[in-house]
């Protein structure tokens, strides 16, 4: 792939990306062993759209070639499509094979908002939730960015007051890659 030469063409280089990932597949007899997939914030959003791609392509002769994704796991990812994406994404990857995992208030999960102007946006799989590096919840309830939250921002801003918007992006220091490894090897045992 020339990935620089694709990025002005994405359907270009999501197609340069699968030739190759069919290609080491092949390479490494791939077809026996379970592929997974994984992504930081926006990767993990990535990870996801490339994940629902690679299990429904086909090729150009419409013969469906795609992939068995055993898993993939999103760590602090953006909501990457809309309630349709979800129930798609849903059904074609078989449900609990998408592991999202948010730390404490990481902002970026809660992005963009579910209800934002005309749009709605909706989040796929499983959400697990590290309270902190030593407690996770898994299937966690989901978390709505508040629309206090907005409203405090907005009147802060329209007053020149910056302060409330720093508290309100205050946590965006969970969302650093470390926080998230420190808590997922805080849940493995330790004798294994």
């Amino acid at each position: 792939c020339q990935p620089m030469d694709d990025y002005d063409r994405p359907n270009n280089f999501r197609e340069c990306l699968w030739r190759e990932v069919r290609a080491r597949m092949r390479k490494e007899d791939g077809s026996r062993k379970p592929v997974w997939m994984a992504g930081h914030s926006l990767g993990a959003a990535q990870v996801q759209l490339f994940s629902a791609y690679a299990r429904t392509h086909r090729n150009n002769v419409g013969t469906q070639d795609g992939i068995f994704i055993h898993g993939v796991h999103a760590f602090a990812a953006p909501h990457p499509g809309d309630p349709n994406f979800v129930r798609e994404y849903d059904r074609q990857l078989g449900l609990g094979r998408l592991k999202r995992f948010d730390f404490i208030d990481d902002p970026v999960p809660m992005v963009p908002p579910i209800k934002l102007g005309p749009y709605t946006y909706g989040r796929a799989g499983t959400r697990i939730y590290y309270d902190d590096i030593f407690a996770a919840i898994y299937d966690a309830p989901e978390r709505e960015f508040m629309q206090s939250d907005v409203d405090l921002a907005m009147t802060a801003s329209a007053a020149g007051v910056p302060v409330p918007l720093g508290v309100v992006v205050s946590n965006i220091c969970y969302h650093g890659g470390p926080w998230y490894l420190r808590a997922a090897h805080n849940q493995v045992q330790h004798d294994q």
